[in-house]
């Protein structure tokens, strides 16, 4: 009886200090999760959008402006936002230029090919985002089949990297780059930029609660962003400590888990990933 007492003890102790190791600080939650994301009001820096071409595809480029122009002015872009529920801030007027008649064949190789081909990361909703079925939907998607319809062709969509797209432009493999793209002057060194047809925001999002109030405050924090983005060139330049993804879902997850202080990224992308995240929590 006392050999059956002491190996049932023994056993209580076993299962006791089992469930104690099977605690272990690995399996622990991470100090975010469960927290609802917070956009702050103040943004990092504004910055407008546009699409970009190969060096030297004037005439192509002068077209859509022509036709961006026209869907600006008559309130076609802002209906475009209105449908994904996205605020609108449009463009200044572009300045005047002196007329000039482009002599390069890029716009008549288009319409000869009876196609746009644009290059595009369609992990940036409200403006690409990739559907169950494999199609790609958003604002610059239906902006672009606006503008094809005015240049009489079809658009034709290849989806990569975001960091592969200004590259796969700046060697022709593809007619236009389309990924809210903003036309810095480091990147105009390389490619060629439409007008802008909006003006976006870099927004700053934390885990409600956080010490982070703006973006004084980023100073000894990390940082989450995309690579190959304005929001990781402005952070590493600003001297900001960063963790770069391909991803924006893997930069908001390093932000979910705990491995980072904030996460960066354009303010309606991230207003619709963060009230997707924040439904679920």
């Amino acid at each position: 009886m006392k050999k059956f007492i002491a190996l049932s003890l023994a056993l209580l102790l076993a299962l006791a200090c089992f469930a104690a190791c099977s605690k272990t600080e690995g399996n622990e939650p991470a100090p975010e999760a469960g927290k609802k994301l917070v956009i702050l009001e103040e943004p990092l820096t504004a910055e407008p959008y546009g699409f970009a071409t190969k060096l030297g595809n004037d005439s192509l480029i002068q077209a859509i402006n022509e036709a961006t122009q026209e869907l600006v002015a008559d309130g076609t872009v802002k209906a475009l936002f209105d449908k994904y529920n996205a605020p609108y801030t449009a463009p200044a007027a572009p300045e005047a230029t002196q007329a000039k008649e482009a002599t390069d064949d890029s716009l008549q190789k288009v319409k000869d090919a009876g196609k746009l081909v644009i290059a595009t990361s369609p992990d940036f909703p409200p403006f690409e985002e990739l559907q169950d079925d494999g199609t790609v939907v958003g604002i610059e998607i239906d902006v672009l089949n606006k503008i094809c319809e005015k240049l009489g062709v079809e658009l034709e969509i290849q989806q990569m990297d975001f960091d592969s797209v200004l590259p796969g432009v700046q060697a022709g493999k593809f007619d236009l780059g389309v990924s809210g793209i903003t036309a810095t002057e480091e990147r105009k060194e390389n490619a060629l930029f439409t007008d802008p047809y909006c003006m976006s925001a870099i927004a700053i999002v934390v885990p409600e609660g956080s010490d982070i109030k703006g973006k004084d405050d980023l100073s000894g924090k990390t940082i989450s962003c995309q690579s190959g983005t304005t929001a990781d060139t402005f952070c590493r330049a600003n001297g900001y400590t960063v963790s770069s993804f391909q991803a924006n879902s893997d930069a908001q997850m390093a932000l979910t888990s705990g491995k980072v202080d904030a996460w960066v990224i354009d303010d309606l992308t991230a207003k619709e990933m963060v009230d997707a995240y924040n439904a679920g929590v």
